[in-house]
């Protein structure tokens, strides 16, 4: 994963870190997958889960379990105090990780944060005398209710904030389906763009049986239900400011502040370079923003079965230039259209649907091959003009458009 790889590019260089995800993102999964990253780059680590250390002291713990040896043994257990009056074992681990703050109580979480960021300080100092100390590493959930320091040249704060992309989830979904068949690809296509901003609905969209908004509406809601979202707590946090029914595209990364911030924290909004701000379709099933996810149906639907039919458009170019030459769109018929007459002069590509159509279909010899080509592409245009006009399509015409499209395809292939 790019997010914790950066994370520990800056942990092995020695930086203090305090990596926050969204409430709704299971820590279990979450640190095995950072316990994985440490492994595979053979980073020597020790981890801490603060939870078992409820009753003890951070600046106690950690010289416990570093074997960090106090000079004075009467001498005030400060943790500011460690470059001056402690010796440091010649072996330390590269990292502390410390885990365990989603069971922990607020006052003991805030008491360990505050801890690493004085350990950053001191690292600092430890370091300009040659003695190369652990940087202490913070995975915990947000919380509103805790002070998290800013980030500065020895701290840093990283949030679950621009991942996962919309190429990322449909790697995500092809490692979950064998895409093999047709409702495997439409659930590659559709099922990323429904999980914008919010990964954790894949499971349950992938055991749909049709992905149509009948379907999908009522698992959206049980899901948004089960993580305690209500419209009116959701509005509260101000959602509906942050609506916007096109994702607001941004060149950069909106800083995380405001309500931005408090509707990331409970894993209602995330942003991705592709998608802008995005807000979890559960969410916006549960305050009745239909329409926003059936415009997300589209978006997935569109990149499928545009190119398809648009391959299919330049297949039937080919195969008309084979035979009858490169200009075979104004041999017989002119195109209705001033600018595709001119287009088509520049290149037998510039061939739309709606010309072809009427070419192959008035074409003199008649030729079987063009006349159900001709209807494959009648059939098929409603279908393109639908999508053209932001309107889904259900999976059953979906199976009609392939069938289609690979009647015409074997016709073609079987003429040339």
């Amino acid at each position: 994963m790019r997010f914790t790889d950066i994370a520990m590019s800056h942990l092995l260089d020695g930086l203090t870190s305090i990596v926050l995800v969204p409430r709704t993102i299971p820590m279990g999964q979450f640190g095995q997958e950072l316990r994985s990253r440490f492994i595979l780059r053979g980073i020597d680590f020790l981890e801490i889960d603060i939870s078992r250390f409820a009753a003890t002291a951070p600046v106690t713990c950690f010289c416990q379990e570093l074997g960090i040896k106090w000079r004075d043994p009467l001498a005030p257990r400060i943790l500011a105090h460690l470059p001056e009056a402690c010796d440091f074992p010649e072996i330390l681990p590269e990292v502390v990780w410390l885990t365990g703050f989603e069971e922990t109580a607020p006052q003991t979480a805030q008491a360990w944060i505050d801890a690493a960021f004085v350990w950053s300080g001191n690292s600092k100092v430890l370091r300009d005398r040659g003695i190369r100390v652990p940087a202490v590493c913070v995975t915990m959930p947000w919380k509103a209710e805790l002070r998290i320091p800013r980030s500065d040249i020895f701290f840093k704060v990283f949030h679950w904030w621009g991942i996962p992309s919309v190429l990322e989830m449909r790697l995500l979904c092809q490692n979950e389906t064998s895409v093999e068949n047709e409702f495997e690809i439409w659930q590659e296509y559709l099922v990323p763009r429904l999980c914008v901003g919010d990964p954790l609905l894949m499971p349950a969209l992938l055991e749909t049986r049709s992905l149509e908004e009948r379907e999908i509406g009522p698992i959206l809601q049980e899901i948004a239900i089960g993580r305690g979202w209500r419209k009116e707590s959701l509005d509260s946090l101000g959602i509906e400011e942050t609506f916007s029914l096109n994702d607001t595209k941004l060149n950069r990364m909106p800083e995380l502040s405001g309500q931005v911030l408090s509707l990331w924290g409970e894993g209602v909004l995330n942003w991705t370079p592709d998608n802008g701000l995005s807000i979890s379709s559960a969410a916006l099933q549960i305050i009745g923003k239909h329409v926003a996810i059936k415009h997300r149906m589209w978006r997935g639907q569109s990149e499928l079965v545009l190119p398809m039919i648009d391959a299919l458009r330049l297949r039937v170019c080919d195969y008309m230039a084979g035979k009858h030459g490169c200009d075979w769109p104004i041999a017989h018929v002119e195109p209705k259209d001033l600018q595709e007459s001119v287009a088509v002069r520049q290149t037998h590509y510039n061939c739309q649907l709606g010309h072809m159509e009427t070419v192959l279909a008035s074409w003199p010899s008649r030729q079987p091959v063009m006349r159900e080509t001709a209807a494959c592409i009648r059939g098929l245009r409603p279908l393109r003009n639908d999508l053209a006009h932001n309107r889904v399509m259900t999976f059953s015409k979906y199976q009609d458009l392939c069938e289609r499209i690979d009647r015409v395809l074997n016709l073609l292939n079987r003429s040339s």
